[in-house]
């Protein structure tokens, strides 16, 4: 039921889009207010900032619907990743070299995520030190990064593009809506954070604001933010591999 309400909520937006336009078009509407609006006398001049105002209610209908996307990709990311996951296991092909590189590539990404879960409280405080002062979703990007390793590792180049693409247009709307809800919870903290650390690649030099001491690396932290499902599931993962090679060889 997630995908038709997706669709009936983007519906009622443009509804009331194709609304608001005829009023203006007829009315000279001079301040449009969404809660209470002034009565007007009807005249058939056509208001000499109108088109500017079609241009602003145009902005945000695709704000509104850039909202809902992200809210429908929030929900199906978890149940989306489980299926992808489930053809990479079955179409994997890997090689004894690609085995080995994208272990490599992958470990990189786990290590960079139990870096960032080690010193993040998650809505507690804004996290600033280790990866977080080099980027603002140093887990995402340990994500991409393991998902990277993974997909040289199967030995199939159509399995990188479908990851990548996965990722840009699930990953990529569900960040940005989490930006927004860091600046709620931490306002101008998070918007002079937000100037000086990237999205999502990582910035060369570490960035911390003034005064602010250094948070070092801690396990407890490490496993109240459950990260070590993610290390099982790589030792998981590449053992099936493993196994998958061996069978691919032998058959």
């Amino acid at each position: 039921m997630i995908f038709p309400s997706y669709l009936m909520t983007l519906a009622r937006c443009r509804f009331q889009l194709e609304i608001v336009r005829w009023i203006m078009q007829n009315r000279g509407v001079r301040d449009f207010q969404p809660v209470q609006v002034s009565p007007v006398q009807a005249s058939p001049v056509h208001h000499p900032c109108s088109a500017e105002r079609e241009i602003q209610l145009e902005i945000h209908v695709q704000s509104c619907n850039a909202v809902n996307y992200s809210q429908w990709v929030s929900r199906i990311r978890v149940p989306a990743g489980f299926v992808i996951a489930a053809l990479y296991l079955f179409a994997a092909e890997p090689q004894p070299l690609t085995l080995l590189l994208g272990c490599a590539v992958a470990l990189l990404g786990l290590a960079l995520r139990a870096a960032a879960a080690g010193v993040i409280e998650k809505n507690a405080r804004l996290a600033v030190s280790g990866p977080y002062a080099h980027t603002r979703n140093p887990l995402y990007l340990g994500s991409a990064t393991a998902a990277l390793g993974f997909s040289l590792a199967a030995g199939k180049w159509w399995l990188l593009v479908l990851l990548v693409g996965f990722f840009a247009a699930v990953y990529v709307p569900v960040m940005r809506k989490e930006a927004g809800r860091m600046r709620e919870l931490f306002g101008k903290e998070y918007a002079e954070y937000s100037e000086k650390v990237p999205l999502l690649i990582p910035r060369l030099t570490p960035w911390r604001p003034a005064g602010t001491a250094s948070v070092s690396f801690d396990w407890q932290r490490y496993r109240n933010n459950h990260e070590y499902r993610a290390a099982t599931a790589f030792v998981l993962i590449i053992l099936f591999l493993i196994a998958k090679l061996f069978w691919l060889e032998h058959r």
